[in-house]
């Protein structure tokens, strides 16, 4: 049991370094693309359940570098006034 822990956690483990590596915009087609197939009628609970896993964490992702680029531009305007976005 213990060497099926170790590779869930490893392959986790390199499913987080490969979203990192995403563009919000590579992230945003692959968003699209699980509406896509959780949108078909043949699909299993557990398929259903681990595309919505995965479209979480995409989220997530595009969250923290949308929250990434609006502390960016925060500091830049720090010379002068501060836009609302």
């Amino acid at each position: 049991m213990k060497s099926l822990e170790g590779t869930k956690k490893n392959s986790n483990k390199k499913a987080e370094e490969l979203l990192e590596k995403l563009s919000i915009e590579e992230a945003f087609e692959k968003l699209n693309q699980i509406i896509g197939n959780l949108d078909k009628e043949e699909i299993s609970l557990e398929e259903s359940f681990q595309l919505y896993q995965e479209g979480v964490r995409l989220l997530q992702h595009c969250n923290a570098k949308v929250d990434m680029v609006e502390k960016q531009i925060i500091v830049l305007n720090q010379a002068g006034s501060q836009d609302e976005f």
